[in-house]
């Protein structure tokens, strides 16, 4: 992976997906997907982190999203690229 990229990855929570990207739906469902394999999560320390974009792009793969979700998901790629 290119140095600079890695420097740019945006790490966040399973509370800030689900207070920030993915409204309505619980941390719980956040964890399973995870443990499904729908997008990957990195143990550090204590806390599973989850890359934002690679979280949004597996998602974007695997998921029929609603349309308003959808536009929101663009909105925050958009600020992160």
């Amino acid at each position: 992976m290119d140095e600079q990229k890695s420097l740019n990855k945006k790490f966040v929570t399973a509370k800030w997906l689900v207070e920030n990207v993915f409204l309505g739906i619980s941390k719980h469902t956040i964890y399973k997907w995870a443990r499904e394999g729908i997008f990957p999560a990195y143990k550090v320390g204590g806390s599973l982190l989850f890359d934002l974009e690679e979280v949004i792009e597996a998602v974007k793969e695997k998921v029929v999203l609603p349309q308003f979700l959808e536009e929101r998901i663009n909105e925050i790629l958009k600020g992160i690229r």
